[in-house]
């Protein structure tokens, strides 16, 4: 078990300031090992689709909240790795877009991650060598999981949900 150790003596100070007694309080912290799927979901991956639950509204796997996003960018993706173009939408939740593309039969294109840092590996064909590329970008949300009803879905405090 690890213990956590915080200098709280300005908030203290405040406190005896104000007249109240000082509070002494500690909090232990114990962790656990990751399990592999963990790993994996940081890394991204692909799992059979039929296999992502969004029961809630929000997408799951295997009990781990989830994004969903496009990997191969096409021709695009130096444009999108260098900042110059959007890339790719990733979804945290069973969108319009999402069951538009069950319907035609393309979410089998989408790669599974609880990655939440808002970059994503992507690759495609650069335009200029037409070699096969690959590296990280910063993607966005899609619209159409943020406009899902708040009870489903409640992001506001991670700032980089932003579309």
């Amino acid at each position: 078990m690890a213990r956590l150790n915080v200098d709280f003596s300005a908030l203290h100070a405040a406190v005896a300031k104000m007249g109240a007694s000082e509070i002494h309080f500690s909090i232990d912290i114990s962790s656990r090992p990751l399990e592999p799927i963990d790993i994996q979901l940081e890394e991204g991956i692909e799992v059979p689709l039929d296999e992502i639950e969004h029961d809630s509204g929000l997408l799951s796997y295997q009990g781990r909240q989830i994004l969903l996003y496009i990997k191969d960018h096409g021709w695009n993706v130096s444009n999108v790795i260098e900042g110059h173009a959007l890339g790719n939408k990733y979804h945290v939740a069973d969108c319009g877009t999402l069951q538009s593309m069950r319907q035609r039969n393309r979410f089998d294109r989408y790669v599974v991650t609880n990655k939440l840092t808002g970059e994503f590996e992507i690759s495609g064909i650069n335009s200029v060598t037409q070699e096969i590329q690959s590296g990280v970008a910063r993607l966005k949300v899609c619209r159409n999981c943020l406009n899902k009803p708040s009870s489903c879905i409640n992001i506001v405090s991670i700032s980089h949900f932003t579309a």
